[in-house]
């Protein structure tokens, strides 16, 4: 791999340019088979980027090992972004938690974070963290519509965006698209380089809010869907989502539904219920 002689190695797959701080953070492919964020760290490694000015800027590739294998995590139901909650028991026994330890030694000094994400699910690119007037603000200069909060009552604030959130900087996760897509990818290299370039394009545009609810379990075992849903799709109350063996799958109330998946087991979690809170005021991004 080609690393331009601005980029200085500071951890393992953890680069940094020197500059004013606080820092500016990407981190890409914190779950190993979501491998859009590693592409555009790689290529950024490759060039000087001028056009970022004199802050100080740290690139990190978010789980190398997961990257290699090609898994979200290195065994089945490790998930590094999770680890980074307030109450997180990290030992250091996993390659997670290693990482995890790893990461946040690196980002001490990173008071703007962005985090790249894709999904499963068909989405459309958008945000995710809490609806503050900074949140709003960044997730409207990176061209973004829509910001997803509330995760918390279903992560429990593991996320590293949240640790940064915590730490008093502005941390935000983007899902880029759909796993493995063309057009996830441009997403992941326009929405960077807009994060990374002194700018204020897109301030003041509204963004659409969205506020997680709860998970959703299946009623019964052999869920299906009846149409096709992604991320924002809308649904009304009672409306009939999927079939199982058992029950029906009804929406619980009025809204969309987030990371729908079909599970063959009873009571686990298939999507995530939000409140569409409608389009955030231009005048307060």
């Amino acid at each position: 791999m080609t690393v331009s002689s601005d980029w200085e190695r500071v951890a393992p797959s953890v680069w940094r340019r020197p500059g004013d701080g606080p820092a500016l953070a990407v981190v890409g492919s914190l779950h190993g088979d979501e491998g859009h964020g590693n592409a555009v760290i790689r290529e950024l490694l490759a060039t000087s980027l001028p056009e970022m000015g004199a802050r100080e800027v740290i690139l990190a590739v978010g789980h190398p090992e997961a990257v290699e294998l090609g898994e979200r995590g290195t065994s089945p139901g490790a998930d590094l972004n999770r680890l980074f909650a307030v109450d997180a028991q990290i030992s250091g026994d996993t390659p997670e938690e290693r990482r995890c330890r790893a990461l946040q030694e690196a980002l001490q000094r990173v008071g703007w974070l962005l985090d790249l994400h894709q999904t499963s699910c068909p989405t459309p690119p958008l945000a995710v963290g809490p609806a503050t007037d900074q949140h709003l603000g960044q997730t409207a200069r990176l061209g973004l519509e829509f910001l997803v909060t509330g995760v918390e009552r279903v992560y429990g604030g593991g996320m590293v965006s949240e640790w940064i959130d915590r730490r008093g900087g502005v941390g935000l996760a983007v899902e880029t698209g759909q796993k493995g897509t063309a057009a996830s990818l441009e997403v992941a290299r326009v929405v960077t380089r807009r994060f990374l370039t002194p700018s204020d394009e897109g301030m003041g545009k509204p963004v659409r809010i969205y506020e997680i609810v709860e998970a959703v379990c299946s009623p019964a075992p052999g869920l299906r869907f009846v149409r096709p849903l992604g991320n924002t799709s809308p649904v009304v109350a009672g409306e009939i989502l999927g079939v199982t063996d058992g029950s029906p799958l009804r929406a619980p109330g009025d809204g969309a539904i987030f990371l729908p998946r079909e599970v063959s087991d009873a009571n686990r979690p298939c999507l995530l219920f939000a409140r569409d809170m409608g389009l955030s005021n231009p005048n307060t991004v």
